[in-house]
């Protein structure tokens, strides 16, 4: 279960929704989730800088490929990446059954 009230984003959105989201609700990070409204990552604010660094177009960018991926330990755990946005939230993840 997500403890944080983070705002939640599809993997589809792009840069430039995720921009305009992250000023609108003033956080600096967003939870990227799948289909089935499950974690896949998160992104960031550095991620954002990264992506126009990069010269992309924020409304041609999406989520998915700018974000922090949620890792999966040895034992099939999930697990969100090693970021200071991600610590300052306080995320926690179900463990695997």
């Amino acid at each position: 279960m997500i403890t944080s009230g983070m705002v939640r984003i599809a993997q589809s959105t792009t840069l430039g929704e995720a921009a305009r989201l992250m000023e609108r609700n003033a956080v600096g990070i967003l939870l990227v989730t799948d289909d089935l409204d499950e974690p896949v990552g998160v992104l960031t604010e550095r991620h954002l800088l990264t992506a126009t660094a990069a010269s992309r177009h924020p409304d041609h960018g999406t989520a998915a490929s700018f974000m922090a991926p949620v890792l999966v330990d040895s034992d099939g755990a999930p697990r969100m990446p090693d970021t200071d946005a991600a610590a300052r939230v306080g995320i926690s993840l179900p463990l695997a059954a």
